[in-house]
């Protein structure tokens, strides 16, 4: 089955103060200057425009437009105007190492049943990126 996601077209503030160590304590991977650069770039909110291609599809919707629709007429109203959607996808700015060859993102997932999630993603780049680790930090 191919998911299709709404990706709100705004970036997330990373507003979660943590001690720096305890992700790496998690991630053993992450390496310092990834999550430093990851806590810089993440007070920064920014507009997503182009969007590269990925293994899922992507629906680009604005946070005032979806918390209008919520507002209006909760999930159901949202799931009237996009019937192929299965959640909702909001993601920080990316932290990248020194080199430019590891990233950190946060990423959280919502959907209709209540059911959502937030974690942060470390991606290496070999060839192409791919997850290296996922660190979970909350769950409804």
């Amino acid at each position: 089955m191919n998911h299709i996601y709404a990706l709100i077209d705004s970036t997330l503030i990373w507003h979660i103060d943590t001690n720096i160590h305890v992700y790496q304590e998690d991630m053993p991977q992450l390496e310092k200057s990834t999550l430093e650069n990851f806590l810089i770039t993440g007070k920064e909110c920014v507009k997503l425009s182009d969007i590269p291609d990925l293994e899922i599809q992507i629906v680009l919707i604005s946070e005032s437009k979806f918390l209008r629709i919520l507002k209006a007429g909760s999930w159901e109203m949202f799931y009237s105007l996009y019937p192929e959607v299965s959640g909702v996808l909001h993601i920080t700015r990316v932290g990248f190492n020194d080199r430019g060859d590891q990233a950190l993102m946060y990423l959280s997932d919502e959907r209709s049943s209540g059911e959502a999630q937030g974690s942060l993603y470390l991606l290496q780049k070999e060839n192409d990126w791919r997850i290296i680790d996922i660190f979970l930090l909350w769950i409804v």
